[in-house]
């Protein structure tokens, strides 16, 4: 099924209320005698029971109402229809969550994921996931581009300010951030400088829509790869190097 205006629009205006309740609070003002009151929590959700086997343990996630099964599907090697098979065994053993990602074989493991629930008619079966892969590409294409109008000084003093962050937190400490892949710790200085320099200046100076519009592109390329006209659970963006990340506000909108 082509995706469709409303469709898409009921997507985002349920993924926004989801994400509000997960949002991290600002930091406090140095002397504010109390921190501003939080908004409650959304109470959750009735569950809904998908795929539901026999033999299959099942918990709900977070406070979404999704009953997800205790074993899940990580389909980032399912990049041929040699797996569909591999895919019928899961559903038939009662999994019924499907994590993909567009950078996963360059959106092949989309299409191949696609293609099956399409041909099967699980779709409704299971919970389906996938992340915004190309978003830090993206950001980082806009900051060379905000560089290019600032004077060296001024790109020295940021990436120094970086660097004090990840000293003061202590970042690169054992215990403090793992490498899911090798050399990913090797990111730390170029994300921290990215954000930065897009807080000062990126989204003061008309960038904003452009990366917006740019994150909308990427999710319609995903559920036109999937063959869907909506996923159940979206990474906003595919994994986040520190926590002011989670308050970016094209991503949030």
């Amino acid at each position: 099924m082509e995706p469709t205006e409303n469709s898409r629009r009921d997507f985002f205006k349920a993924t926004a209320a989801a994400s509000l309740g997960l949002a991290i609070p600002p930091t406090l003002a140095k002397g504010e005698e109390k921190p501003p009151a939080l908004p409650a929590p959304p109470a959750p959700r009735e569950p809904e029971w998908r795929n539901r086997q026999d033999g299959m343990s099942y918990r709900m996630l977070g406070r979404t109402g999704m009953m997800v099964s205790e074993l899940l599907c990580g389909a980032f090697p399912f990049n041929d229809p040699k797996f569909h098979p591999v895919l019928d065994d899961q559903i038939a053993r009662g999994i019924n969550y499907i994590d993909t990602a567009a950078g996963y074989s360059q959106g092949r493991v989309e299409s191949t994921v696609g293609d099956y629930l399409k041909a099967s008619g699980h779709r409704e079966r299971v919970f389906l996931s996938t992340k915004l892969s190309g978003y830090y590409g993206y950001l980082e294409s806009v900051s060379k581009e905000i560089q290019k109008s600032l004077p060296q000084s001024k790109i020295d003093a940021l990436r120094k300010q970086a660097g004090e962050m990840i000293e003061s937190r202590g970042v690169l400490k054992p215990g403090y951030h793992m490498n899911y892949f090798g050399g990913q710790e090797a990111q730390l200085p170029q994300a921290y400088f990215r954000f930065l320099l897009l807080r000062e200046h990126g989204y003061k100076d008309g960038w904003q829509a452009q990366v917006k519009a740019r994150a909308r592109r990427l999710l319609e390329e995903s559920l036109k790869r999937l063959k869907t006209d909506h996923v159940d659970v979206l990474h906003c963006p595919h994994g986040i190097s520190m926590p002011e990340m989670m308050e970016d506000e094209p991503l949030r909108e």
